[in-house]
């Protein structure tokens, strides 16, 4: 965590004198959410997750973005996120494709036989994002992350006396954002 500390002071105090330009603005993302309930689809939607963004752009065709903000998918998939991400628009087109982590700090909430897990998730993601002028992009990503396990609950199962454990698992993430971002900076 601290090293990811360092990285991101070291991008933002460094690259901005090797830049063509820096954007700032904000990013809508609402997310659909690939899960399962003990070996069962329980996949689910949020629109809620709003972000900042900052872009640097070392050069015209490729963007370095961090993405601070909130989402909230529910009561057990709900925390803050931090993303790095590469952004490299391909010449001669409005699209570009994007690369990166998302890091998601979700909050442990709980209760009556039920809880999530919380903690850090890293999210890792590929996309294609279409540019609709030179402040408005609109992107799909897919993420995958190494931490499956996002909550638990406990049943008791009274035709056996037993008490049943069910676990949630992620499978994937996949992420419709908007991104609005104007330059501040011009070099």
């Amino acid at each position: 965590m601290r090293t990811l500390k360092y990285i991101i002071t070291l991008i933002i105090l460094c690259l901005p004198l090797f830049a063509q330009g820096i954007n700032l603005g904000f990013r809508l993302e609402p997310i659909y959410v690939f899960a399962e309930d003990d070996g069962t689809s329980d996949d689910f939607f949020s629109p809620y997750s709003l972000k900042m963004s900052f872009i640097v752009e070392p050069v015209n065709s490729i963007g370095l973005e961090i993405r601070p903000g909130f989402l909230i998918a529910g009561e057990e998939f709900m925390g803050w996120e931090v993303g790095t991400f590469a952004n490299y628009k391909i010449p001669k087109s409005s699209f570009s494709i994007l690369v990166g982590i998302n890091h998601f700090y979700k909050t442990q909430t709980g209760g009556n036989n039920r809880g999530s897990e919380g903690g850090y998730f890293p999210f890792y993601g590929i996309g294609i994002g279409f540019n609709q002028n030179e402040n408005i992009r609109i992107d799909l990503s897919y993420f995958i992350t190494s931490r499956k396990e996002y909550a638990s609950y406990r049943y008791y199962d009274y035709s056996s006396w037993k008490v049943l454990h069910y676990k949630k698992t992620l499978t994937g993430v996949l992420r419709i954002g908007l991104n609005i971002a104007f330059n501040i900076i011009q070099f």
